[in-house]
């Protein structure tokens, strides 16, 4: 499936809202614990990141993790959001990019049975 133009390489992890960030950091320790060289790039998807909410955005995450952070705004949140069809703004979504192409692209928390379609999934994306 198709993704965005630039979208990042590897293992993505999203949100269309901050409130999301829990569940991505759900995810995140999940990723890591069974991939621990994955290191996950996070997209954050809105209409504008302007002033104050790319201030917000950029406060949510250590400075280390600043730069696996790609803020998404204009076309390009219109092309993931109109990809995703988020249900609610708060919803995650995950990504196994390659050659902005989705290998695995999941919508919605890090569940027991969402993991038991994204593990093999990955393993098997992070094994080229």
């Amino acid at each position: 499936m198709p993704l965005p133009a630039n979208s990042p390489e590897g293992v993505l992890l999203g949100a269309f809202d901050l409130k999301a960030l829990r569940e991505l950091e759900r995810w995140r320790r999940l990723i890591h614990g069974d991939f621990p060289d994955a290191n996950p790039s996070t997209v954050l998807v809105a209409a504008s990141w302007a002033g104050r909410a790319r201030r917000q955005a950029e406060s949510a995450f250590a400075p280390s993790q600043l730069a696996s952070v790609k803020l998404v705004s204009g076309e390009a949140a219109d092309a993931w959001r109109s990809l995703l069809e988020p249900k609610s703004e708060e919803e995650p979504f995950v990504v196994l990019s390659n050659q902005n192409r989705a290998d695995l692209l999941m919508v919605g928390p890090a569940t027991e049975s969402a993991w038991d379609v994204f593990e093999p999934a990955a393993r098997a994306f992070l094994s080229r």
